[in-house]
């Protein structure tokens, strides 16, 4: 069996939300955007929808993050 385990990380999620949180400074240090964590939105096509949770995101402006954090 492979670990995944970041190494030096106490979790991959604690590692990914390190990572979420990262890129929520750059974007609003570089690009002037206030993004909300864990954003909302209704997916679908008509009246079928669900609800999505994405990393980051924002309704002014739209904008929708899903972060990945690769080494």
């Amino acid at each position: 069996m492979t670990n995944h385990q970041r190494i030096g990380a106490i979790s991959n999620a604690h590692a990914g939300r390190e990572f979420e949180r990262e890129a929520n400074k750059y974007f609003l240090r570089a690009e002037s955007l206030a993004l909300a964590s864990d954003f909302n939105v209704d997916i679908g096509v008509g009246t079928s929808k669900k609800t999505h949770g994405f990393d980051l995101g924002s309704k002014n402006p739209p904008v929708l993050i899903e972060c990945k954090s690769h080494n």
